[in-house]
């Protein structure tokens, strides 16, 4: 879980002050998330053999992104900056990938 929490917790500080900051555009959330989704579409073309089990995660996380997001929103709301969700989220994902992949491996 710590070397996913290495590329999960970037990646979510971005999101969330890009979807959340002072000067986040008004379709960042969508877009932001999209281009997350893109990108594994990409990788397994990329080598689909040994990474088509991504397209199986995809609903998955389509509902993760879709529940941190509501609770990103509410601890944007309740706090008035991204940090917490950003930790949280990172967190979240970093432990959920780390308990799936070695099954999945």
């Amino acid at each position: 879980m710590p070397v996913m929490l290495c590329g999960t917790l970037p990646w979510f500080l971005a999101d969330e002050w890009a979807v959340r900051g002072p000067h986040a555009a008004r379709f960042a959330a969508p877009a932001t998330k999209l281009a997350f989704l893109v990108s594994l579409l990409l990788a397994v073309a990329l080598d689909p053999r040994r990474l088509f089990f991504l397209v199986i995660i995809v609903p998955v996380m389509l509902l993760f992104l879709a529940v941190y997001g509501l609770v990103g929103r509410w601890s944007w709301r309740a706090t008035g900056t991204p940090l917490p969700a950003a930790i949280g989220h990172a967190l979240a994902l970093a432990w959920a990938l780390a308990a799936t992949f070695p099954l999945v491996e």
